[in-house]
């Protein structure tokens, strides 16, 4: 989804060069980034359906809730770590000014296009509705403003903070490399997450903070990619039991209704915890086993994959009315299999139907359509 499409360049011999170096193409990244904008088509369709799509199921513990955002609450993580890992990976090679510009290439035009066009049909609607007319001068600072902090639709706000850690990755790479400091260091930003959360959809320092510790998993990793998932996976019992913990505590804080520690959300510690490990799982999973999975389903991901950043871009602002369509069918008093079922339609539906937008897209436009759905 971050636009970090590439996994294989040439290399230049000299060890010293700063240019991008051939390394060896790493697929089951690229089924990873499949699953993870999956994922996050997931847990918006839930959201989507359980706030918008019914009435009435929100405000008291729903294991529908629940077991979507077990499987799927912050899967941005995912993309934040996938972004970290491909950086630490080859895309340091490249001069910092080539770097970030292709990154302002394939990921800030084409979120500011659609920053501007929703905030523009948003604002006509809302006169259509007889709400007033908004001024030149106020609708042109609300679209900066929405700009600055992915205001726009509540699942943008991924871009600026990605954007940030963008510009800061040479310093974070830097630091985690240091033979004095490294290991301190990536501790520290490793556990920064289970005590400083990450806040709703609102850019904030301790947002950038959250994402931080988790690009730096990504860094860590990606550094030797191979040698990384190989020791990991020694280990895959392990993570599956802490993925297990950590899946049954944000069960036992929902049905409890306890969030808080102080300022720390401590159900956002453990989904932290829950997506680290089963983001280690999949990849462990992914790098063994993608080859067994058939042409289907691999060329099913790949495209998924490859069309991540424009699903991202527009999955949101469809799932408004598919489930105000499928809300009709779920019977009253909302029995939970319907309920499940109906997220699951409503997921459907939406990774499909923005998946086909895609292809219309990038099939009208041609090489344009990265700088306007990023993809």
């Amino acid at each position: 989804m971050s636009g970090d499409h590439s996994i294989s360049m040439s290399r230049d011999s000299g060890a010293q060069s700063k240019s991008p170096g051939k390394v060896a193409y790493l697929g089951y990244l690229e089924g990873f980034r499949g699953m993870a904008i999956i994922f996050v088509v997931m847990i918006h369709a839930n959201n989507a359906m359980l706030q918008r799509g019914v009435e009435g199921v929100t405000g008291d513990f729903s294991w529908v809730w629940t077991t979507f955002h077990i499987l799927s609450h912050n899967s941005t993580v995912y993309f934040a770590l996938i972004s970290g890992v491909l950086y630490a990976y080859h895309l340091h090679r490249k001069p910092h000014g080539v770097f970030l510009r292709s990154r302002i290439e394939a990921v800030v035009v084409p979120y500011i296009l659609v920053s501007v066009v929703l905030t523009l049909a948003l604002a006509g609607i809302a006169t259509l509705r007889g709400d007033g007319a908004i001024q030149p001068s106020d609708l042109a600072g609300q679209i900066a403003y929405n700009i600055l902090f992915g205001e726009a639709w509540n699942t943008l706000w991924y871009i600026p903070v990605i954007a940030v850690l963008y510009v800061i990755s040479p310093l974070l790479l830097r630091l985690l490399e240091d033979r004095n400091f490294g290991l301190p260091f990536a501790a520290l930003m490793v556990l920064l997450p289970l005590v400083i959360s990450r806040t709703g959809t609102e850019v904030t320092p301790s947002m950038l903070l959250f994402f931080a510790g988790v690009y730096t998993v990504g860094l860590l990793i990606g550094r030797d990619p191979e040698n990384s998932l190989e020791r990991l996976q020694r280990s895959t019992t392990a993570i599956a039991i802490v993925a297990f913990l950590a899946a049954a505590t944000v069960w036992a804080l929902d049905r409890s209704g306890i969030e808080f520690v102080g300022p720390t959300s401590i159900r956002e510690s453990a989904i932290y915890v829950l997506r680290i490990a089963l983001a280690l799982l999949m990849l462990i999973g992914l790098r063994a086993y993608s080859d067994r999975f058939g042409p289907l389903t691999n060329r099913a991901l790949k495209l998924i994959a490859a069309y991540s950043f424009g699903i991202y871009f527009l999955h949101a602002p469809l799932l408004r009315p598919i489930v105000k369509v499928v809300g009709w069918f779920v019977p009253e008093g909302n029995p939970s299999w319907a309920l499940a079922a109906a997220v699951l339609v409503t997921f459907a539906i939406s990774l499909v139907s923005t998946t086909l937008i895609v292809w219309a897209i990038k099939t009208a436009t041609g090489k344009y359509s990265k700088y306007i759905i990023g993809s």
